[in-house]
């Protein structure tokens, strides 16, 4: 079996920072919020933007339906590879963090942290999505 090596590109992932929001970051983070069947939710729901966590970070989107939270870090077209790897991880950590904000209200634990792409996911990345078990939705379009 052929071992994937992420370190290099992991390493530049976390040495790249956010250059602030572009307009196309913006313009499809709020399509998702009035999208959400995109996220196999019901119609007539509409995601929160800048959505604040305890821990400090924004999420992208937030989506509530019946008991389930759903965050969503969003990638435009403009992202580059360190970024959707960011992502990548970015999804873990707002996963974890939905979580324990269920469980500190004394709600059953029941998230989903996805990463919605504009374009089309890297094949290099798909491996490491898959090992970490992050949900990703690629080459969305906005309408």
């Amino acid at each position: 079996m052929e071992t994937l090596d992420y370190k290099d590109s992991v390493n530049r992932a976390s040495k790249s920072t956010g250059r602030g929001e572009s307009e196309q970051h913006l313009n499809f983070k709020n399509f998702i919020a009035k999208h959400p069947e995109i996220l196999q939710l019901p119609g007539g729901l509409t995601g929160r933007t800048e959505y604040p966590l305890p821990s400090g970070d924004s999420l992208d989107v937030f989506f509530e339906h019946k008991d389930e939270w759903i965050g969503v870090e969003v990638k435009s077209q403009l992202s580059p590879a360190s970024d959707i790897i960011r992502g990548i991880f970015q999804c873990i950590k707002y996963r974890a963090v939905i979580e324990a904000c269920q469980v500190s209200q004394e709600l059953p634990k029941n998230a989903r942290a996805v990463l919605v792409l504009e374009s089309a996911l890297l094949e290099e990345l798909v491996p490491l999505k898959n090992i970490l078990g992050v949900e990703v939705l690629d080459n969305v379009k906005p309408k």
